[in-house]
Protein backbone atom coordinates (compact mmCIF):
# COMPACT_ATOMS: atom_id res chain seq x y z
CA UNK A 1 0.00 0.00 0.00
CA UNK A 2 2.99 2.37 1.03
CA UNK A 3 4.08 1.46 -2.44
CA UNK A 4 1.51 2.14 -4.35
CA UNK A 5 0.99 5.46 -2.50
CA UNK A 6 4.82 6.55 -3.56
CA UNK A 7 4.00 5.62 -6.78
CA UNK A 8 0.74 8.08 -6.79
CA UNK A 9 2.53 11.03 -5.44
CA UNK A 10 5.45 10.42 -7.86
CA UNK A 11 2.87 10.22 -11.00
CA UNK A 12 0.81 13.37 -9.61
CA UNK A 13 4.67 15.56 -10.03
CA UNK A 14 5.20 13.97 -13.56
CA UNK A 15 1.77 14.87 -14.52
CA UNK A 16 1.99 18.28 -13.74
CA UNK A 17 5.52 18.71 -14.88
CA UNK A 18 4.29 16.99 -18.41
CA UNK A 19 1.54 19.85 -18.43
CA UNK A 20 3.49 22.48 -17.78
CA UNK A 21 5.68 21.63 -20.69
CA UNK A 22 2.93 21.14 -23.22
CA UNK A 23 1.27 24.46 -22.29
CA UNK A 24 5.19 25.60 -22.73
CA UNK A 25 5.61 24.69 -26.71
CA UNK A 26 1.93 26.04 -26.80
CA UNK A 27 2.51 29.25 -25.85
CA UNK A 28 6.24 29.17 -27.66
CA UNK A 29 4.47 28.51 -31.04
CA UNK A 30 1.40 31.32 -30.08
CA UNK A 31 4.44 33.84 -29.32
CA UNK A 32 6.70 32.71 -32.53
CA UNK A 33 3.32 33.00 -34.68
CA UNK A 34 2.45 36.50 -32.86
CA UNK A 35 6.05 37.62 -33.72
CA UNK A 36 5.73 36.72 -37.59
CA UNK A 37 2.73 38.12 -37.77
CA UNK A 38 3.07 41.87 -36.33
CA UNK A 39 6.73 42.01 -37.58
CA UNK A 40 5.58 41.36 -41.55
CA UNK A 41 2.23 43.65 -40.86
CA UNK A 42 -0.06 41.21 -41.46
CA UNK A 43 -1.60 42.00 -37.99
CA UNK A 44 -1.60 45.63 -36.78
CA UNK A 45 -2.46 46.74 -33.46
CA UNK A 46 -5.94 48.87 -32.74
CA UNK A 47 -5.36 52.56 -33.00
CA UNK A 48 -2.16 52.34 -34.91
CA UNK A 49 -2.42 52.88 -38.70
CA UNK A 50 0.97 54.16 -39.87
CA UNK A 51 3.38 53.61 -42.60
CA UNK A 52 5.84 51.03 -42.06
CA UNK A 53 9.30 51.86 -43.28
CA UNK A 54 12.21 49.66 -44.75
CA UNK A 55 15.51 50.57 -44.39
CA UNK A 56 19.26 48.44 -44.74
CA UNK A 57 20.36 47.67 -40.69
CA UNK A 58 23.14 49.76 -41.78
CA UNK A 59 20.69 52.80 -42.51
CA UNK A 60 18.88 52.58 -38.89
CA UNK A 61 22.14 52.03 -36.89
CA UNK A 62 25.68 51.47 -36.63
CA UNK A 63 27.12 47.91 -36.72
CA UNK A 64 30.53 46.66 -34.83
CA UNK A 65 32.43 43.47 -33.94
CA UNK A 66 34.59 42.53 -31.30
CA UNK A 67 38.45 42.11 -30.76
CA UNK A 68 39.88 39.45 -33.13
CA UNK A 69 42.37 38.37 -30.77
CA UNK A 70 41.94 36.09 -27.83
CA UNK A 71 42.39 37.61 -24.72
CA UNK A 72 44.69 37.31 -22.08
CA UNK A 73 42.12 36.15 -18.95
CA UNK A 74 42.39 37.70 -15.29
CA UNK A 75 40.89 36.01 -12.09
CA UNK A 76 39.03 39.67 -11.97
CA UNK A 77 38.07 42.99 -14.12
CA UNK A 78 35.76 43.56 -16.87
CA UNK A 79 33.35 40.83 -18.01
CA UNK A 80 34.30 39.30 -21.83
CA UNK A 81 31.50 37.88 -23.95
CA UNK A 82 31.46 35.74 -26.69
CA UNK A 83 28.40 34.17 -28.48
CA UNK A 84 28.26 31.40 -25.68
CA UNK A 85 27.36 33.91 -23.22
CA UNK A 86 24.36 35.63 -25.27
CA UNK A 87 21.67 33.94 -23.34
CA UNK A 88 23.12 35.30 -20.05
CA UNK A 89 25.98 38.01 -21.35
CA UNK A 90 26.68 39.13 -17.10
CA UNK A 91 26.94 35.79 -16.28
CA UNK A 92 30.34 35.38 -18.10
CA UNK A 93 33.02 33.89 -15.40
CA UNK A 94 35.99 35.48 -18.09
CA UNK A 95 37.31 38.38 -17.56
CA UNK A 96 40.31 41.07 -19.46
CA UNK A 97 42.05 43.43 -17.59
CA UNK A 98 41.28 47.16 -17.37
CA UNK A 99 43.96 48.16 -19.05
CA UNK A 100 43.41 45.74 -21.43
CA UNK A 101 40.02 46.77 -21.97
CA UNK A 102 40.82 50.33 -22.51
CA UNK A 103 43.42 49.99 -25.08
CA UNK A 104 41.02 47.01 -27.46
CA UNK A 105 37.73 48.64 -26.77
CA UNK A 106 37.07 52.05 -28.40
CA UNK A 107 33.35 50.65 -29.28
CA UNK A 108 31.75 48.84 -26.22
CA UNK A 109 28.18 47.74 -25.32
CA UNK A 110 25.97 50.50 -23.86
CA UNK A 111 22.92 49.97 -22.05
CA UNK A 112 20.10 49.87 -25.15
CA UNK A 113 22.67 48.04 -27.76
CA UNK A 114 22.03 44.93 -28.89
CA UNK A 115 24.82 42.48 -29.02
CA UNK A 116 23.86 39.27 -31.93
CA UNK A 117 26.12 36.25 -32.91
CA UNK A 118 27.43 36.43 -36.03
CA UNK A 119 29.96 33.27 -35.94
CA UNK A 120 28.67 29.75 -35.38
CA UNK A 121 25.71 30.40 -34.35
CA UNK A 122 24.06 33.18 -36.39
CA UNK A 123 21.61 35.71 -35.07
CA UNK A 124 20.29 35.30 -31.46
CA UNK A 125 20.19 38.90 -30.08
CA UNK A 126 20.44 40.61 -26.71
CA UNK A 127 19.91 43.53 -25.64
CA UNK A 128 22.28 45.47 -23.14
CA UNK A 129 20.39 46.07 -20.13
CA UNK A 130 23.03 48.31 -18.22
CA UNK A 131 25.93 50.00 -18.27
CA UNK A 132 28.35 47.62 -16.37
CA UNK A 133 31.07 47.74 -19.08
CA UNK A 134 31.48 44.25 -21.26
CA UNK A 135 34.41 43.35 -23.48
CA UNK A 136 33.59 41.07 -26.57
CA UNK A 137 35.06 38.76 -29.03
CA UNK A 138 34.65 38.68 -32.57
CA UNK A 139 32.01 35.96 -32.39
CA UNK A 140 29.88 38.77 -31.74
CA UNK A 141 28.24 42.03 -33.71
CA UNK A 142 27.43 45.04 -31.86
CA UNK A 143 24.65 47.30 -32.87
CA UNK A 144 24.65 51.07 -31.41
CA UNK A 145 22.91 54.41 -32.26
CA UNK A 146 19.64 52.42 -32.77
CA UNK A 147 17.51 55.09 -34.76
CA UNK A 148 14.46 52.70 -33.65
CA UNK A 149 13.04 51.10 -30.38
CA UNK A 150 15.87 49.02 -29.55
CA UNK A 151 13.66 46.17 -28.26
CA UNK A 152 11.27 46.29 -31.06
CA UNK A 153 15.03 45.76 -33.63
CA UNK A 154 15.53 42.99 -31.14
CA UNK A 155 12.22 41.20 -31.75
CA UNK A 156 12.63 41.99 -35.86
CA UNK A 157 15.92 40.37 -35.42
CA UNK A 158 14.35 36.84 -34.35
CA UNK A 159 11.70 37.34 -36.96
CA UNK A 160 11.47 34.77 -40.25
CA UNK A 161 12.15 37.24 -42.55
CA UNK A 162 15.29 38.74 -40.81
CA UNK A 163 16.82 35.33 -40.15
CA UNK A 164 16.20 33.67 -43.52
CA UNK A 165 18.29 36.87 -45.02
CA UNK A 166 20.76 36.16 -42.54
CA UNK A 167 20.96 32.66 -43.50
CA UNK A 168 21.01 33.75 -47.24
CA UNK A 169 24.10 35.61 -46.39
CA UNK A 170 25.74 33.69 -44.47
CA UNK A 171 28.83 31.52 -45.51
CA UNK A 172 28.05 28.24 -44.88
CA UNK A 173 30.74 26.56 -46.21
CA UNK A 174 33.24 28.76 -43.33
CA UNK A 175 34.23 26.48 -40.25
CA UNK A 176 32.29 27.67 -38.53
CA UNK A 177 29.93 28.99 -40.08
CA UNK A 178 29.97 32.92 -40.18
CA UNK A 179 28.70 35.90 -41.75
CA UNK A 180 30.63 38.85 -42.26
CA UNK A 181 30.12 42.16 -40.67
CA UNK A 182 29.15 44.02 -43.81
CA UNK A 183 26.57 41.53 -44.84
CA UNK A 184 24.97 41.94 -41.82
CA UNK A 185 24.49 45.78 -42.44
CA UNK A 186 22.76 44.97 -45.42
CA UNK A 187 19.90 42.90 -44.60
CA UNK A 188 16.37 44.93 -44.63
CA UNK A 189 14.89 45.99 -41.67
CA UNK A 190 10.97 46.52 -41.78
CA UNK A 191 9.76 49.16 -38.98
CA UNK A 192 6.66 51.53 -38.30
CA UNK A 193 7.10 55.30 -38.84
CA UNK A 194 5.26 55.54 -35.28
CA UNK A 195 7.27 55.08 -32.25
CA UNK A 196 4.75 54.46 -29.94
CA UNK A 197 4.07 51.07 -32.28
CA UNK A 198 7.31 49.86 -32.08
CA UNK A 199 6.63 50.25 -28.50
CA UNK A 200 3.56 48.66 -28.23
CA UNK A 201 4.53 45.69 -30.16
CA UNK A 202 7.59 45.12 -28.38
CA UNK A 203 5.63 45.27 -25.18
CA UNK A 204 3.20 42.42 -26.09
CA UNK A 205 5.89 39.99 -27.23
CA UNK A 206 7.82 40.74 -24.32
CA UNK A 207 4.83 40.26 -21.80
CA UNK A 208 4.54 36.96 -24.34
CA UNK A 209 8.04 36.07 -23.04
CA UNK A 210 7.67 36.78 -19.57
CA UNK A 211 4.59 34.31 -19.36
CA UNK A 212 6.81 31.62 -20.97
CA UNK A 213 9.98 32.52 -18.83
CA UNK A 214 7.16 32.18 -15.61
CA UNK A 215 6.15 28.88 -16.69
CA UNK A 216 9.92 27.80 -17.26
CA UNK A 217 10.78 28.31 -13.90
CA UNK A 218 7.55 26.82 -12.50
CA UNK A 219 8.18 23.77 -14.24
CA UNK A 220 12.41 23.65 -12.75
CA UNK A 221 10.75 24.54 -9.44
CA UNK A 222 8.52 21.39 -9.70
CA UNK A 223 11.41 19.12 -11.48
CA UNK A 224 13.70 19.68 -8.07
CA UNK A 225 10.64 19.32 -5.76
CA UNK A 226 9.72 15.96 -7.07
CA UNK A 227 13.36 14.79 -6.92
CA UNK A 228 13.85 15.79 -3.40
CA UNK A 229 10.26 13.89 -3.23
CA UNK A 230 11.56 10.97 -4.79
CA UNK A 231 14.55 11.18 -2.23
CA UNK A 232 12.68 11.41 0.44
CA UNK A 233 9.75 8.81 -0.41
CA UNK A 234 12.33 6.16 -1.46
Amino acid sequence: LEQQDIAKVLAAFDSYIDDLAELIEKKRGIRDGALDDLMSCQTRLDGYSDVWCEAELSDICKVYDGTHQTPKYVPQGIKFVSVENITDIYGSEKYISFSAYELDFKVYPEKGDILMTRIGDIGTPCIVETDEPLAYYVSLALFKSIKVNSRFLDYFIMSSQFQKELDDRTLHHATPKKINKGEIGKCKVRYPKDANEQAAIADILRAMDEEIEALEIERDKMIQIREGAMDDLL
